[in-house]
Parts: structure tokens; sequence; C-alpha cells
């Protein structure tokens, strides 16, 4: 290999463009709380490496233990220091023109735009990740990391942060640039203009996904479960979760973390969504938010003197419509209290009140009487049902379970989706599997219950089965 300041012709063609390698040091790994404390970068133009700039910063915070553990030379008092926003435009100064090049580029890249952005400054440039270059270019080394490969690329020596660390992965850079082709380099530039890999992923792993419906999940390399998530072409779904311009915590978070992904092909997109949704509730990934379960839901009854009971069995019939659902009878009250004050109903018919005489609300000249008889309980219960109409869940029309058929014809894959009373009691390609679904039981589900009904109205034509 040639010396850290030289490259070799080939070398050059491939590292004609004008890059600034960037090593940074940070006071931990989010950008919406930690800092900056030290910055190295070396301009590169036509393949010659020019002064390297350095600063050390004051965070503002304090320096982890763990930081200073891992460095050959020793934290330096940091009180007093400039900090990073006196020196932003110098800064961005050395970017302009420039594809940033750093190890772990993704997450180097956010710390600067957020730090620089604090200061009424955007970066917007190019990047080029070392650490997925090498992991392309060495596929069987051990690790990756920066340690590791410079125990490769310089035996007698370590890397720390600061100047001897972004000349370090100059040296990387330009042992990748005589690995690749031209044609090789520009293919891997163009992709990671793109997509960022997660840094515990390969290129091959992704490239390797279906682009077929059905559900993905990631996982920790602790083996815990990350994500689930579904999409018609899954392959195209989870490159857009590596997109290289987001920036948002969580995203970075989940893409940082993720190191094996496993996939269940479905045969639609219906198919997809009942499996996420079941597999959220049941696994409880870290990274997902909404689906969870939610058990004990409530509905609102009316009878037909207008008194409202409390239905635990959530089975909307046409003869025996309910109204709403709620996490918990007092949530289910205080909604019946609304619309009583709204409509002037009576609290004493509803049965939120007891006792003899008016009710509270007829005192306050708020209901219609009638519970002292001055209105009847059959216009009552009309305008009873009429308040609650907007809530009223869609009746269950068929006699019993249906299966919806749906078919991946390019893929050879039939599924049947076994439901009741909109309640899914389960998927399966095999015909015979029906009768014994059909069934089983399973608890109401409010996500189950809107995908379905939405499901539905987007698609009159489904094919349905009575069972």
């Amino acid at each position: 290999m040639n010396g850290p300041n030289a490259v070799s012709l080939e070398s050059n063609l491939v590292l004609a463009e004008p890059m600034a390698v960037v090593t940074l040091d940070t006071t931990g790994p989010d950008p919406r709380h930690d800092r900056i404390w030290s910055l190295a970068i070396m301009p590169i133009d036509q393949g010659q490496p020019g002064e390297c700039l350095f600063w050390q910063f004051d965070p503002g915070m304090p320096i982890p233990a763990t930081v200073g553990q891992r460095r050959v030379t020793p934290v330096l008092p940091l009180h007093g220091l400039p900090v990073f926003s006196e020196q932003a435009t110098e800064i961005i100064k050395a970017f302009e023109g420039r594809r940033i090049v750093a190890h772990n580029a993704r997450l180097s890249y956010i710390f600067l735009r957020r730090g620089l952005r604090e200061s009424g400054l955007t970066l917007h440039s190019k990047v080029l990740c070392t650490l997925k270059m090498a992991r392309f270019c060495w596929p069987s080394l051990p690790s990756h990391r920066l340690d590791s490969l410079h125990d490769v690329l310089a035996p007698d020596s370590r890397p720390d942060v600061g100047i001897n660390e972004v000349r370090t992965v100059w040296q990387l850079l330009q042992r990748l640039a005589d690995h690749l082709t031209v044609e090789d380099w520009q293919a891997a530039l163009d992709q990671q203009r793109r997509i960022i890999t997660p840094r515990l992923l390969s290129s091959q792993e992704l490239d390797a996904l279906p682009q077929r419906p059905g559900v993905y999940r990631f996982y920790a390399e602790t083996g815990a479960l990350l994500y689930v998530g579904k999409s018609v072409n899954i392959r195209s779904r989870v490159l857009s979760h590596c997109q290289a311009d987001g920036d948002s915590r969580r995203q970075m978070q989940l893409t940082q973390q993720m190191q094996r992904i496993e996939c269940t092909p479905t045969a639609g997109e219906l198919g997809a969504l009942l499996l996420e949704a079941r597999q959220i509730k049941e696994l409880m990934p870290l990274f997902n938010q909404r689906l969870r379960r939610m058990r004990g839901l409530i509905s609102l009854q009316p009878n037909e003197r207008g008194c409202v009971h409390f239905a635990t069995r959530i089975e909307p019939q046409p003869e025996r419509p309910l109204f709403g659902l709620f996490r918990s009878r007092t949530q289910a009250t205080q909604r019946l209290r609304a619309l009583a004050r709204e409509r002037y109903l009576c609290l004493k018919v509803l049965g939120l009140e007891k006792g003899r005489g008016p009710c509270f609300a007829r005192q306050l000249q708020q209901c219609r009487g009638a519970c002292v008889g001055e209105e009847s309980l059959t216009a009552h219960a009309a305008r009873l049902v009429d308040a609650l109409e907007p809530l009223q869940l869609l009746a269950w029309t068929w006699p019993g379970s249906i299966a919806i058929r749906e078919e991946d014809a390019e893929h050879g894959l039939v599924e049947w989706h076994v439901i009741r009373f909109w309640c899914h009691l389960g998927s399966t390609s095999d015909v015979d599997a029906l009768p014994r679904l059909a069934q089983s039981s399973a608890d109401f589900d409010l996500d189950i219950y809107h995908l379905l009904v939405g499901w539905l109205r987007r698609h009159p034509h489904t094919e349905i089965i009575p069972l």
C-alpha cells in the first residue's frame, strides 16, 4: 500500500471528487440532546489530503466516563473552550462543494446537520460511509469497526479521536479505492446517496428481501424484536426505512440497532394488514407505538325505553346495534353524560341517576322532562338513538363466520382470512383448516374492526365465503 499521503494513479480516478474526511466525538448517541465536543476535517483534492482542521468544543454537559476509557489520549478539560456555534461558519465552509466521508457516516452527518442548524446554517452534502464500503469489500472480517480495521491498515499504532483517527479513515478510503473498479466505486456512491445500510446489516441482505406482499420484522443484535411492519412490497418498504436523508431520532435508533430481518409473505395487502396487527399485539416490538392491544372494551346498547346498558360482549347485529367503543366504563359514562348535556337527555332514564322525582338536569332546565312524564319514553329513546348514530358500529350481517379469499397469482399463494363479528379468527392457506378456524374464538379488537370495515368499503367486490 502507498503511504498515508499518497495514492496510486488508479485510486486517483475514484478519489478525484473533492471530499472532506470527518471524525467527531459526541457526549452520547442522541443528536437531539447530545453534542459534538471534538471534530476533525481533512480536505481531499484530486486524491491528495490537505491540512487537517481540528477543533475541541465545550459541549455544555459532562463527557461520559466510557469515552475517556477508550481513548489513547486523555480527555482534557473542555470547560471554557469555544462552543460549536462559534466555529460553525468555518466548519460549514470546510464542507462546501465536498462529499463528506466518515465511518458510520449517517450518525456523523446527522450530528453535523443538527449542530449547524442550531447556528442558523444548513448543511446539504453527499456522504460516503467507509463502514459500509468496508463491509462490502471485506465481508469475511470479524469486525468492521474502525479500531479493528486500523489493525489491518497500520498494526503498529492505534486510532484515537481527532487528527489520528481522521488519518486512519483516509488510509481506509485509499484501500477501498484500490480494491474497487471505477464502475463499482461509482455504483456504490450512487447507492449510498439513496440508501443508508444499517451498520449491522449488509447490502446483500437488503437486496435479497422479497418484492411481494407480507410482514417484516427487525431484530436487534441481542435478539430483541425492534419493529413489525407490512407492505405490498417488502423490499421497497424496508429500504424506505434506510433513506439517507432521514434524521429523526426514532428512525436513527431503529436502523442503528437493526441486525436481522425476518419476512413472512402473504397473499396480499389484507393478509399483511391482519398479520401485522396480530404480531404487534402478541410480540410487543419496542418501536411500534400504534396497534397496541386494548382489552375489556365497552360499548353502549340502548333499549326501547331509552335506558343504556354497558355491553362488554361486542357483537353488533342489525337487531342489537352497539354504539361506540370505550376503554373503560368510566370513559363510556363520561361520553354518555356529554351527549345528555348536548341533547337535553334525561339522566334518570339513561340509567345514570337513581331516586325519585326529576333528575338533576331537569332542575337546571337541561332535560325535556322524560323523568316526570313531560316527554314520552318513545320520543326520548328516538332522540337518544339519533344522538348515538355517529358512534354506531357496523352490524355483522352474516349468520356466522366468513372467509375472505385473497390470492397472489404471481407467487402461487392463496389465503383465506376467517372473520366473525369483526374478529379475526385466523388466516390459512389450507382450505381444510377453514371449518376448525370458523369454530374458534377471538377477542374483539378495535384496530381489526376498523381495518376490516375500511377494507370492505374500499374493496366492495372482495370474495367472501360464508362458512
